[in-house]
């Protein structure tokens, strides 16, 4: 029994030890951890069976008949053994991840000295270019050994001296100005130019300049390499191999840079900036078909007729298309690409080489932006139709009405054609609205105006001039023909019933004419006003008609006011 008890005690002690103190030092799944703790628990129930026989006899055989039945030691050990085991291989598992992520860690810390040692080499040791850098105003930075050789400076006289703009022939300030603006728009610059040297004279070079970025991306000033190409001219291929290489110098991590082989389209360069837009390192696509990983099902044959095409020679060597990738989290991204081919000895494409840029924020600023534009166009046709048109009825309000009218009065004075005014009022609408309601009156408005704009000409003006009060504008009319259409209109509106609801209305209105004729100099407020005058007599004489202001004038008004029938 003693040893019962202490062999008890001592898996209660790894039983609270494992999942506390060893788990912590240790590590490992959980499942091992398991295994261990179920076989202690199994152990810890053949310790206490025999710890309950030991204390009474009684119980011997039934614990003996369980021991038989159910190997308890034997099972609580080999769980035991297969935790261990397995602990045993988490933790060389773990032992295997570490070493290989302080490999990975040393391997990119050597390649990233090995870079910036080739950069300084470069930039020290190639004395064919001139390496100049300098911030957003064009005061020099750095300047190259290749400087001196170059335009005659060297760099003591140059760095924090100058300006770029000093090396410009002709133009100066405004041509770097005009530089430095193509390479914020386009991200680069290239071109061949003359540069003015020390001594006055000048020598071809092929410029590039590029931004040069602090580390937050914002831009700290440009990057400009220069090559003497007066020997080179002649050799265009050579200068076309060095320009190729200048690119390679400058080329930056942030663009989608990927080879592709056009004999079976598979992927054979992949660089850092792919990595970032896409989410897939370089191991896992060198070798792949590029359709088969970046592209949708419905594009991929789209993508294999172009590498069919690009292998027969059909596009031209460099060309710019766009296309959407699937990432490798299943999100898809907009790439606007750059591409350019190797040819061989023959002349035939075999390789080709795309620089990708993600535009997939910027496509979808740009639609934004269409859409707002679009909104904003809506907006304001809306609000210049509710500046020059009235609400209720569409017809023109009374501020468009004077502008157009002020426009014909002088027409009419340079022509010599008569133009008439009509203004036209609702007979007792005071009592329509209060006794149906303004919704009704409004009703009653809206047909007048519907009737004014069947009878009209597109050259009339027809306007809403006060609250239940139209205002007809009629180019080249004279007084009988005007007086002849006011009437009609006014017979038309009569004749045609207002329905609302249940309701039935019958509208009735007075018009007054007036005439501005060949000779006649009167403002346009004057005409107007005769108008007004006139169809306030058709009012006082009982209203549903039409009055002349000539015929008032004249006193023949009782013969030539048309009767109410």
């Amino acid at each position: 029994m003693p040893y019962s008890v202490l062999h008890l005690t001592v898996l209660v002690g790894a039983l609270l030890a494992i999942p506390t103190l060893v788990w912590r030092r240790v590590g490992g799944k959980v499942v091992s951890y398991a295994a261990l703790l179920l076989g202690v628990g199994v152990l810890m129930l053949g310790e206490v069976l025999r710890l309950a026989a030991a204390l009474n006899p009684g119980w011997s055989a039934a614990v003996a008949t369980i021991g038989g039945q159910f190997p308890i030691y034997a099972s609580g050990l080999i769980l035991l053994l297969v935790g261990f085991l397995s602990l045993m291989q988490d933790m060389k598992a773990f032992q295997v991840r570490d070493r290989q992520a302080a490999e990975d860690e040393r391997v990119r810390a050597e390649i990233a000295r090995l870079h910036e040692a080739k950069l300084k080499a470069i930039l020290n040791g190639v004395t064919d270019y001139c390496i100049i850098t300098c911030d957003i105003e064009g005061q020099i930075t750095s300047y190259s050994g290749g400087g001196a050789r170059i335009l005659g400076w060297e760099p003591e006289e140059v760095t924090g001296k100058m300006n770029i703009a000093a090396f410009c022939s002709a133009e100066g300030p405004e041509a770097v100005a005009d530089v430095f603006q193509a390479v914020e728009r386009d991200g680069r610059f290239e071109a061949e130019l003359q540069a003015t040297r020390k001594d006055g004279s000048e020598v071809p070079i092929l410029l590039t300049v590029t931004p040069l970025k602090n580390a937050d991306g914002s831009l700290e000033g440009y990057i400009t390499i220069g090559k003497d190409i007066t020997e080179m001219k002649a050799a265009r291929d050579a200068l076309r191999r060095e320009r190729d290489f200048v690119r390679g110098i400058i080329e930056t991590n942030e663009l989608f840079i990927v080879g592709v082989s056009l004999d079976d389209g598979r992927i054979t360069m992949f660089n850092h900036g792919a990595e970032q837009i896409s989410g897939y390192g370089r191991d896992d696509v060198v070798g792949r078909r590029y359709a088969d990983v970046f592209l949708p099902p419905d594009d991929r044959p789209g993508f294999q007729q172009f590498i069919v095409e690009v292998a027969e020679g059909k596009p031209d060597p460099i060309g710019q298309r766009e296309h959407t990738i699937i990432t490798k989290s299943r999100d898809r991204r907009l790439i606007a690409w750059t591409y350019t081919m190797s040819s061989d000895q023959r002349g035939m494409p075999y390789h080709i080489v795309a620089f990708g840029r993600d535009v997939t924020k910027q496509r979808r600023m740009q639609a934004n932006l269409e859409n707002a534009k679009t909104k904003l166009e809506e907006a304001n046709a809306a609000l210049a139709r509710m500046a020059t048109t009235d609400y209720l009825t569409g017809l023109l309000n009374r501020r468009q009405a004077d502008l157009l009218f002020e426009r014909e009065i002088a027409r009419c004075r340079r022509s010599g054609r008569p133009l008439a005014v009509v203004l036209m009022d609702l007979d007792h609408f005071k009592s329509v609205n209060d006794t149906y309601g303004h919704e009704v009156g409004d009703v009653c408005l809206k047909h007048v105006a519907d009737r004014l704009r069947d009878r009209l000409r597109a050259s009339d003006i027809v306007a809403r001039y006060g609250g239940e009060e139209f205002l007809l504008v009629l180019p080249e009319t004279g007084r009988e023909d005007a007086a002849t259409l006011a009437d009609t209109i006014r017979r038309g509106i009569a004749e045609h019933v207002v329905t609302h609801g249940d309701l039935k209305i019958q509208v009735a209105t007075s018009a007054g004419v007036a005439v501005l004729d060949h000779g006649l100099d009167i403002p346009s407020h004057e005409l107007v006003s005769r108008a007004d005058q006139a169809m306030y007599h058709a009012k006082d004489l009982g209203g549903n008609r039409t009055v002349t202001w000539h015929e008032i004038h004249e006193g023949n008004l009782e013969a030539t006011v048309a009767d109410s029938g």
